[in-house]
Order: structure tokens, then C-alpha cells, then sequence
């Protein structure tokens, strides 16, 4: 018997893995899908670079465990923030005010009081003076949480922490992390269906693979599969749990890249951009990342999940209508054949991309971090107060659990 099984390789399974060797308890991984990662995962590109399907960034550095693992730290020219209307990109006094809006609002929003009575992100800034930018914020906030404002959670986003410039990895967030697995003992290919407590002496878990025994068990999985009933537990887990579960709901983010036969965007520097209207989509794209001539658009909320629903071509031809409108036909012409997309909400083992806590439900996450009878462990980015979402959120969250396990006693 194991003292510890851990249920997925994500960040968070990961980093409980290397908690695990580091204090000498006997482990194994088992990951549902073929490959590591979770929904942190790098693809190569049909031109040898490489592409993160999932997360990309290092936020907060400051207080990012993973920064120190950063090798290489040199970060290619930096994007420009860019709000884009229907024909261009907004106008210099317009972009000014559209971003001070935006600003004042995300701010607004974050000021509630962080343990007072919670309510949705959209009635914390209501009767703000959007003026013409009301559907700009929707969107934007909507990039920023993969859920629309009505739909999150004040208290939760107030409690989110950012510090300090992000850093992209330029090699690949995916293999990046890849990377920390090293030796650990993961077994692929290895769903989990059946977690049983009911052994005082042991807790197992099952599936087609087989079964094994520990004296604890840390769960990594999203909220978007435990919802989905993938893993049976035995006994049910209790009501708090199953309620952390359910007001843990998983945000939309999906990705298609575009990559280009010329040059079509002209001077333009590498830029973020957004798009204004009415109503504003939830779409960000990232033009000529790393001095490349490629597009990565990001679909979000509703409108992400809907238009990856209909595949990459549906992402494809919404990005390709969208550029030629502000760049020109060229756009069209020069894009080669060989997108690379990615649908998190389609992926039976992810459903969703990141977990918001629906409003009134801040305390969610809190209550999902509680072990139940002292021996099974929920970890991860719906897990974490104040990194929910990020990678290195998850990888702190795979920490703690392993640190409970300790203080708790559990060894075979």
C-alpha cells in the first residue's frame, strides 16, 4: 500500500508528486489522458516552434513558485494592449478613455468588501458611469474569468491576486512544465471512476486499470469533471464538497492560431487586442507574438464554447473576417492551411477551462479544500484563495495538500 495516490498531472498533481518525494513518502500518479499537464499543455507547430494549447503566462512573478524554474528568462518584445472598433484600431483619445473606463471599473469591482455579503461582479459595479463602454467591460471581464460579470462571484474576484509584470514562456508553458515531472512515477491512460472510503485502513481508487490502495488520496481533477459524475466516490462525499462542486462552475476559454505565408499586418508591433462594438464578443488575439506572423484568438464565456462547438473552422473563419476587416483581403489569402485549436469544454477529461465561483459562493473554493475524513484531498486552481485559475495557483494548492497529508498524520 501507497501513502499517497494522486489523481491527475496537472500542475497540481505534479507539484503534490514532487511534495511526495521530497518528504519521503511512497507515490504514484495516475492521469486519466496520455500525456502530462492538464490543461497546461504545448503542441509543436507545423514551422518547429511550439504552441500552448492551454496556459501561457507566469502571473504574479513576485510570488510565483515557478518563476525560480524559469530558465530562460528572456521575454520577447512586449505586447501592446490595443482596442480595436469596427475598422481599426480605436483612435488615441477614444483608446485613452476606453482604458481608463475599464480600469476604473475592474477596480470598482475588486473593492467590495473582500468578507462582506457577496453578490455578482455585475451588481458590484452597477451604476458605474460606463457611458458608451458598458459592453466593452462585459467582454473584457469576460476574457479575464471565462464567465460573464453576471456570473462571478464579487468576493471571489476580490480576492484574486496579481502582482507585477507577466512573463510569457517562450518555450512552451506545457513543456515547461513537463519538464518538473522528470522522473516521477505517472501511469497515463489511467482514469479513475471509483474512489472508495470505505476501508478504515485504506482508501482505493479504480478504475478499468486496475486498483490501488493508499492511506490518502489527492484528487487534481476540475470541477468540470467531478461534476460530471466521471469519479464515483463511496461513500458520496459529503454535502459541503458536492455544493463546493456545483459553485465551482468551469469557464469557456478556447484557441485557434493562425499562422501567415507574408507579412499582412503591416507596422503593427506585437499586440493584445480587443474588440469594441455592440455588442463587444468576448475575443481576444494576439498578433505577431515572439515577431511571428501568427494570430492566436481566444474565444471566451458563452460565445467561446458556442462558436469551438462548431469546430476549428467555425474559430478560423471568425478570426480570418474579423482581420480582414482591419487589415485587408491579404489576411485571407495569405493564411496557410493548418490552424491548431483547441476545445477545453469538449475534453472529457478537462470540461471547461478555469473555475469561477458563482455569486454569493465565494467561500466555494475554501470549502472544496477541506479533506474529507482526513484522507481525501481536493487540490488545484479551484482550490487556491487568492491564485485561482493561474498554474502557479494549482502548483500551490498540490503543495498544501501534501503538507495536510503530513499534518494530519496519514502514512501506510
Amino acid at each position: 500500500m501507497l501513502d499517497v495516490v494522486i489523481v491527475g498531472a496537472g500542475p497540481a498533481g505534479i507539484a503534490a508528486a514532487r511534495s511526495c518525494r521530497a518528504n519521503g513518502l511512497t507515490f504514484t500518479v495516475l492521469e486519466a489522458s496520455g500525456t502530462l499537464g492538464g490543461r497546461v499543455r504545448s503542441v509543436r507547430t507545423p514551422d518547429g516552434g511550439v504552441f500552448d494549447l492551454g496556459a501561457h503566462w507566469l502571473h504574479s512573478v513576485p510570488q510565483n513558485p515557478l518563476a525560480p524554474f524559469l530558465l530562460d528568462r528572456h521575454a520577447p518584445e512586449p505586447l501592446v494592449d490595443c482596442i480595436f472598433g469596427g475598422n481599426g484600431a480605436l483612435s488615441e483619445d477614444d483608446a485613452e478613455e476606453a482604458h481608463a473606463v475599464l480600469k476604473a471599473a475592474m477596480t470598482k469591482a475588486k473593492g467590495i468588501d473582500r468578507d462582506g455579503a457577496d453578490c455578482s461582479v455585475a451588481e458590484a459595479v452597477s451604476g458605474f458611469a460606463f457611458g458608451r463602454w458598458s459592453s466593452l467591460f462585459d467582454s473584457a471581464f469576460t476574457n479575464k474569468q471565462g464567465v460573464a460579470p453576471e456570473q462571478a462571484s464579487a468576493v471571489d474576484f476580490a480576492r484574486y491576486v496579481w502582482v507585477g509584470d507577466d512573463i510569457p514562456v517562450v518555450t512552451g508553458m506545457g513543456a515547461f512544465i513537463q519538464t518538473l515531472a522528470g522522473e516521477l512515477p505517472v501511469q497515463v491512460n489511467s482514469p479513475v471512476t471509483m474512489i472508495d472510503l470505505s476501508n478504515r485502513r485504506f482508501v482505493r481508487c479504480s478504475g478499468e486499470w486496475g486498483h490501488l490502495d493508499a492511506a490518502a488520496v489527492i484528487v487534481t481533477a476540475s470541477t468540470g469533471v467531478l461534476a460530471s459524475g466521471l469519479i464515483r466516490f463511496s461513500p458520496q462525499l459529503p454535502v459541503a464538497t458536492l455544493a463546493a462542486i456545483a459553485n465551482l462552475p468551469m469557464g469557456s476559454c478556447n484557441k485557434v492560431r493562425l499562422a501567415f505565408s507574408r507579412p499582412v499586418f503591416g507596422d503593427v508591433n506585437p499586440t493584445l487586442a480587443i474588440f469594441s462594438g455592440h455588442p463587444a464578443l468576448p475575443v481576444e488575439m494576439v498578433i505577431r507574438e515572439n515577431g511571428c506572423e501568427t494570430v492566436t484568438a481566444l474565444f471566451h464565456g458563452s460565445f467561446g464554447k458556442d462558436i469551438a462547438s462548431h469546430g476549428a473552422a467555425a474559430m478560423t473563419d471568425f478570426a480570418l473576417e474579423r482581420l480582414a476587416q482591419l487589415f485587408g483581403a491579404a489576411v485571407r489569402r495569405s493564411c496557410e492551411n493548418n490552424p491548431l485549436s483547441v476545445n477545453w469544454d469538449e475534453d472529457v477529461y478537462v470540461r471547461g477551462y478555469v473555475s469561477s465561483a458563482s455569486p454569493g459562493n465565494a467561500q466555494a473554493r475554501a470549502d472544496l479544500a477541506t479533506p474529507v475524513q482526513d484522507r481525501l484531498l481536493f487540490a488545484g486552481e479551484a482550490t487556491s484563495p487568492h491564485f485561482m485559475g493561474d498554474v502557479h495557483g494549482a502548483w500551490l494548492e498540490g503543495e498544501r495538500a501534501v503538507q495536510k497529508i503530513r499534518m494530519l498524520g496519514f502514512r501506510r
